[in-house]
């Protein structure tokens, strides 16, 4: 079973998806034989990155990027990434978050007749992401008009054990974030689909609904919604009233953000965004 499992993160199509297997199963399993050797993969899997990612830097920051990407994510110790976090954090700014072309990015002139929501539905990325990226303050547009949009997939890496949440743009690293996850362990550690997200949202409590604003509601100001499996249901990505409780377990099993960074998240991820919850 366990060379199963190994065979079956060195299957995955990318090294992004095959540094994210081996993390999972180095981080379900320590101290097991899998957990070694999923380990050692992941050592050699970061020095060839860093490599690539030396041999990029100055030349083509896209793949520096892409190259630091799998080095942070097949890194096991969160000492050791802190430095190439601040590198991919300069590398998002310049290539995403900057009014400079890149070629991570489709650029589109507005036409008469468009609007925000329909260009983000023609692209299917977040109006409020598209503001975001473009450093706009309203919705409205003027013809020729040219708009800066990341290119998907977008996923969501959840890691329990630090509190981490990682936003990738195409198997890149685009944000990252402190969170707080359930407690007693109820964060399950799943594979889910966001299939509804809300501004506001209205808390359906246990003992009553209670809406946005309400001092009951624990919602914050965001909700991205998981879709329902078999073994788990009801659970999200959402703001809190309480940022204190970020960094520990005390949710009742959904991964709690400080309202200003899932309000960011919220931006960055489209509806049918993967989200991968580790231990």
């Amino acid at each position: 079973a366990d060379r199963e499992r190994l065979e079956h993160a060195l299957a995955q199509g990318d090294e992004t998806h095959v540094a994210i297997e081996l993390l999972a199963l180095a981080r379900s399993h320590p101290g097991s034989p899998i957990a070694q050797a999923a380990g050692e993969r992941l050592q050699r899997l970061a020095k060839a990155a860093l490599e690539r990612a030396q041999a990029a830097r100055g030349s083509d920051e896209a793949a520096e990027r892409a190259a630091l990407t799998i080095a942070y994510l097949a890194t096991l110790e969160p000492e050791s990434r802190k430095v190439l976090r601040a590198r991919l954090e300069q590398l998002t700014r310049t290539e995403i978050f900057s009014r400079k072309r890149s070629v991570e990015c489709e650029e589109y002139k507005v036409v008469p007749g468009d609007s925000l929501s329909r260009i983000a539905k023609r692209f299917r990325f977040p109006v409020d992401g598209i503001m975001h990226v473009n450093h706009m303050r309203r919705t409205l547009i003027r013809v020729g008009q040219r708009l800066k949009i990341p290119r998907g997939p977008f996923e969501v890496l959840v890691i329990k054990g630090e509190y981490r949440l990682i936003a990738l743009q195409d198997g890149k690293w685009l944000a990252e974030f402190p969170i707080g996850t359930g407690r007693d362990d109820s964060t399950p550690e799943a594979t889910f689909e966001i299939t509804e997200k809300t501004k506001n949202p209205t808390w359906y409590a246990p003992d009553g609904v209670y809406p946005y604003g309400h001092p009951k509601n624990i919602l914050g100001t965001r909700w991205l919604g998981f879709n329902d499996t078999e073994e788990h249901a009801g659970f999200g990505i959402h703001g809190t009233a309480r940022p204190e409780s970020i960094g520990r377990s005390e949710s009742s099993g959904c991964v709690r953000m400080r309202n200003e960074d899932v309000e960011v998240l919220y931006g960055l991820i489209p509806t049918g965004s993967r989200v991968r919850i580790l231990p």
